[in-house]
């Protein structure tokens, strides 16, 4: 039913309005210069993960879209 559709669709942007902020957090900490390499590489992780579920939540925005 449409209701779901809508409910689904605002899960998402949610979702992805949360994502966004944490990527952005992330990517403020990895502009610190006193990051030690271990730390820079577990926040690209991170970033890089985010990232991916973020392009995942679009996927499937688009996807209940059509």
């Amino acid at each position: 039913s449409l209701g779901s559709f809508i409910m689904q669709k605002n899960r998402i942007l949610l979702q992805l309005s949360s994502i966004e902020n944490q990527i952005s957090l992330v990517s403020e900490k990895l502009y610190n210069p006193q990051l030690k390499s271990c730390e820079f590489r577990e926040l690209s992780k991170k970033k890089k993960k985010l990232n991916k579920d973020m392009s995942k939540l679009k996927k499937r925005l688009d996807y209940i879209d059509e």
